[in-house]
């Protein structure tokens, strides 16, 4: 999708976005990097250190407290590691949200509904939201849309369909009416199998770049 311009089909009504990589800015691989300085070797976000199968899931789902996911990596980590060091590992990877991409979104916002859709935690979300506090004082980051859905409060995450599925009931849409944009290839081809068009975007690129109005 690189370096192509995507014009939204006539028709479209909402826009549902995904935040990290589409948004914010993000690099996973500072996470992995702090990680195994703390003593963990390689980490597949979709699998716990130890191989319990979903852990990550389970946490993103919010079916584990934050207590239990913190205790769970510290188990695999050097002995002595302190909760503090690990939840500052673990947001390492939410990196800043530019101010353009936000005047982008209200450009948006005078043609379609806007909605976002995000796997992610409780952890995440209150560094994320105390970092934009910070980095945009003027700015409220709820009023950018009509409504999100964080996948931990919701107790749904993409791909499962049901993820997509709540918003489009919660919201009265027809999938043909929507347009899905996410980094994550396996999420845009979940949502596509429900008649949402869908845009696989380059992690961390300019959305208004390619994205036409």
């Amino acid at each position: 999708m690189k370096n192509q311009v995507f014009q939204i089909p006539t028709g479209i009504k909402a826009i549902i976005f995904d935040l990290g990589g589409v948004l914010v800015n993000l690099e996973t691989e500072r996470t992995l990097k702090e990680f195994q300085r703390l003593g963990i070797g390689q980490v597949d976000f979709n699998t716990h250190p130890g191989n319990q199968p979903d852990f990550f899931s389970l946490y993103e789902k919010g079916l584990m407290t934050d207590a239990h996911f913190i205790a769970g990596l510290a188990a695999h980590m050097e002995e002595g590691t302190s909760s503090e060091a690990i939840v500052q590992a673990w947001n390492e990877m939410i990196l800043d949200l530019p101010a353009h991409r936000l005047d982008f979104l209200l450009e948006l916002r005078k043609k379609y509904k806007l909605y976002l859709l995000s796997n992610t935690n409780k952890l995440h979300i209150e560094y994320f939201l105390e970092s934009f506090r910070r980095q945009h004082p003027e700015r409220c980051f709820e009023d950018y849309f009509d409504k999100i859905y964080y996948s931990h409060e919701i107790g749904k995450r993409k791909p499962d369909l049901d993820s997509f599925e709540f918003v489009l009931e919660d919201n009265q849409l027809e999938a043909k009416d929507c347009l899905f944009i996410d980094d994550n290839l396996v999420n845009t081809e979940a949502a596509h199998n429900l008649g949402i068009t869908s845009i696989h975007h380059p992690r961390n690129e300019e959305i208004a770049n390619f994205l036409k109005v």
